[in-house]
């Protein structure tokens, strides 16, 4: 039974590729990203679950269900929040002034170059850096967004360079970052889609070339870090990238544990427990992210926590090191129901995606946040929410303040 299982996520999973790979500009609609991600990374470590005595099979039941279902579920709530009509009117932005907000954004988030340098690594926490980066995200996208409209200025070309410099010194010459290179790969060829509709059709081809690729190397990417650091660093030597990938499905090398293993063995631990905090994680995030205690003061910001139940045994999964997935949060969240979770997420990114079409805001916001859906998946559901918490605790009313003007939609669905 647990081999069906696990052929039946992945034929589910091919079906979603594609339906959606068919589709134009499928290849960047969240749910293809889903399905892939859940064939190329996340199925090696389903399978190891099942080969690799560490791990008791039976922990197979459980997990294949949620990713299953949970994958299912974002793909239906996608489709359903992309046939939502745009309304009589939707904000977007007045370009005359993006161009010297986005340059803003982009010279803060190049100045990461300079942290990641060396030159202030020694006095500038890890985490400072990585928020600061992000704004050389949104500097990249909003350029992207401003480009695709056709507002076409020097100072957009200058931004755009400013942010591309950060991440892709962070992913390629820093940490060997899969979230940043994905973040720069796929938000590169939607914008060149958009601007060459007649290349679309080729533009499918390599970012599933892409994709396919990236499984490949994602199983060595302990070895491709140590690489990057270089010999005098403890690193350099060879990688046999495709004898690791083939490894990947039977074995788990590192003693630190796997993600997937880990949701497994969480997602047993709360169904045996009774312990689910139906959706007051995403509260515990707000907490963390947005009230320091040097404000606040330590105990306040531990008392605001909600007790989970479940937060103890993290950190002896993960050996902070490695994490959870986003699908033992959802279950941790509603049980055999957490597919809701993934359901609501899809609708709301399907909804985004069918606003872009009318308004620029929009456009900006599925860029930002259509390439966090993987590591939502591989990671937990907080690293996809904490990019909206950002954008409407922070980016929207600076936006608003500044380049935001209502415009008439005179096209309905």
């Amino acid at each position: 039974m647990d081999v069906a299982l696990i052929a039946l996520y992945i034929i589910v999973n091919i079906i979603i590729m594609i339906v959606f790979y068919r589709r134009d500009l499928g290849v960047f609609q969240a749910p293809f990203l889903v399905a892939c991600i859940g064939l190329t990374l996340m199925l090696p470590q389903l399978t190891t679950i099942y080969f690799n005595p560490y791990y008791d099979s039976a922990l197979v039941y459980k997990i294949s269900y949620v990713m299953t279902t949970c994958n299912v579920a974002f793909a239906i709530g996608f489709n359903i929040g992309k046939k939502k009509s745009a309304p009589t009117t939707i904000r977007t932005f007045d370009f005359s002034k993006m161009q010297y907000l986005t340059f803003f954004f982009a010279l803060i988030g190049f100045s990461t170059v300079f942290i990641y340098g060396g030159g202030m690594s020694g006095s500038v926490d890890g985490v400072i850096a990585a928020n600061i980066k992000i704004f050389a995200f949104i500097g990249m996208s909003l350029s992207f967004v401003t480009l695709i409209s056709g507002y076409k200025t020097p100072i957009v070309y200058i931004s755009l360079a400013l942010s591309l410099i950060p991440i892709i010194n962070y992913a390629f010459f820093i940490k060997g970052s899969r979230t940043d290179s994905l973040i720069l790969f796929m938000n590169t060829f939607l914008y060149l889609s958009m601007i060459f509709p007649s290349k679309r059709k080729s533009i499918k081809g390599i970012v599933l070339s892409f994709l396919l690729l990236g499984s490949v190397l994602s199983a060595s990417i302990t070895e491709l870090r140590h690489f990057i650091k270089g010999v005098d660093e403890g690193g350099g030597g060879e990688v046999s990238f495709w004898e690791t990938f083939k490894k990947s499905f039977t074995e788990n090398e590192t003693e630190l544990g796997m993600d997937l293993g880990n949701a497994a063995l969480g997602i047993e631990y709360c169904y045996e427990n009774s312990t689910y905090d139906y959706g007051l994680q995403l509260w515990n995030g707000l907490v963390f992210n947005y009230l320091p205690k040097r404000l606040v003061g330590e105990n306040t910001k531990a008392n605001l926590y909600y007790d989970t139940g479940y937060q103890d045994i993290i950190p002896q999964l993960t050996n902070n090191v490695t994490t959870m997935t986003g699908y033992f949060y959802a279950f941790a969240a509603f049980s055999f129901y957490g597919f809701l979770f993934f359901g609501l997420i899809g609708y709301g990114v399907g909804v985004i995606w069918s606003m872009a079409a009318y308004s620029s805001l929009y456009r900006f916001l599925y860029f930002f946040v259509f390439t966090m859906v993987p590591a939502m998946v591989s990671h937990g559901i907080q690293l996809f929410f904490s990019n909206l918490e950002f954008f409407f605790i922070f980016l929207y009313p600076i936006i608003s303040f500044f380049v935001i003007k209502m415009k008439l939609s005179t096209v309905n669905r």
